[in-house]
């Protein structure tokens, strides 16, 4: 069954650019995830979910009992707990991955939302907040291990396990992150740092307080840093960084439907600064997707789109809301057709094609996509 799920649009307002969300591939890759490690998971669903969508993505998570989450911010964080209350599910418990305002903390504890701290002077804000509010806090501090990112200097744990202690509020998790987690050398060496660490102050640490280090590609590569809890974001959507995975099925898949034919007569250019010139008479096809998508503009004249089964090459210079494709050589082509510019079984419409040819990230792309794109989701 297709469920439509709009974001920034009404349902009236339908485009004729959109995503497809595939939820049985995220079942697919959290039940990959599952048989690598026997440590519960926290779904990373920031960044809308990677562009996927937090509150279907997440309900979904929930619904397989993947009961943590975490978010990169305060509005994240709020946003997914009145998406969630309003579906009347109670058992989430959702963590903010940084430090939050000392603005929005008093409107979190009160949504129960799980704070990350990496400081003395945090901890003190979140104590004296709650005890305005006369309710509690939990918070999870976050030790740098290697990554010079964010976090408290692990030689400061001891102190700040026993300023935790003062305090009116409840420690949940202690954590960190890696920097290069395809690395061996690297993960052992952040690993080894975090948990030697936690080795000296054991008898500080409260009992069912629970330690996280792992992202998705340490939770295939290396068991040792499973530790009690594996955070995966990535992975949960069907990519790899850089490259096509071999067993993970991307979820998304980009459309639009040909809203415009243009004829086009030999060496007359077309789009902005005519950096497309056709070879012979032709036709072009124009579809209502663009940068302001998140398409990059320096796939520009590189990306191909599927038409009828058949590849199709982009056409000149990729624009805020459009972008042609050249149709020349396809038979009986009409307004209202769809192109699909991104679909996993497709090497050349991947998300890790895009990246190597606009020399960064799925992640990146990905996140862009969910600018002012409907997504509609298959749940069959």
């Amino acid at each position: 069954m297709l469920t439509e799920k709009q974001t920034n649009l009404s349902l009236d307002l339908r485009r004729d650019a959109w995503l497809e969300i595939d939820l049985n591939a995220v079942r697919h890759n959290l039940n990959l995830v599952k048989s690598w490690t026997t440590s519960p998971i926290m779904g990373v669903v920031k960044g809308d979910s990677y562009g996927h969508g937090a509150d279907e993505i997440s309900r979904l998570l929930l619904e397989l009992d993947i009961n943590w989450l975490s978010v990169a911010s305060a509005a994240e964080a709020l946003d997914l707990r009145q998406s969630l209350s309003e579906a009347n599910n109670k058992k989430a418990h959702i963590l903010i991955l940084s430090p939050a305002p000392e603005s929005s903390i008093s409107t979190l504890i009160e949504n129960q939302i799980d704070l990350t701290v990496t400081s003395k002077e945090q901890i003190e804000q979140i104590d004296l907040i709650s005890k305005s509010l006369n309710k509690s806090a939990r918070i999870h501090l976050k030790m740098d291990s290697g990554m010079h990112r964010l976090g408290a200097r692990l030689e400061d744990l001891s102190s700040l396990l026993d300023f935790i202690k003062s305090k009116s509020i409840e420690l949940i998790s202690i954590y960190s992150h890696l920097a290069k987690s395809h690395d061996l050398a690297t993960t052992k060496f952040q690993h080894e740092n975090f948990v030697s660490c936690l080795h000296h102050v054991k008898d500080k640490i409260p009992s069912g307080v629970f330690t996280h280090l792992a992202n998705s590609e340490a939770t295939r590569k290396f068991s040792f840093s499973h530790l009690d809890m594996v955070r995966i974001g990535l992975y949960l959507y069907g990519l790899e960084a850089r490259a096509k995975s071999s067993d993970l099925k991307p979820a998304m898949a980009l459309k639009a439907r040909i809203t415009h034919l243009t004829e086009i007569k030999a060496m007359e250019g077309a789009g902005y600064d005519w950096t497309f010139v056709a070879p012979k008479d032709g036709l072009l096809a124009s579809i209502p997707v663009g940068y302001a998508d998140g398409v990059p503009r320096r796939l520009s004249n590189k990306m191909i789109g599927y038409l009828h089964g058949k590849p199709i090459k982009q056409a000149g210079t990729i624009s805020m809301d459009q972008m042609l494709f050249d149709v020349t050589d396809l038979a009986d082509v009409k307004t209202g057709d769809i192109i699909t510019l991104l679909d996993s079984n497709i090497d050349e419409l991947t998300l890790a094609h895009w990246a190597e040819l606009d020399q960064t990230i799925t992640y990146e792309l990905a996140c862009a996509l969910a600018l002012r794109l409907p997504r509609i989701y298959n749940n069959k």
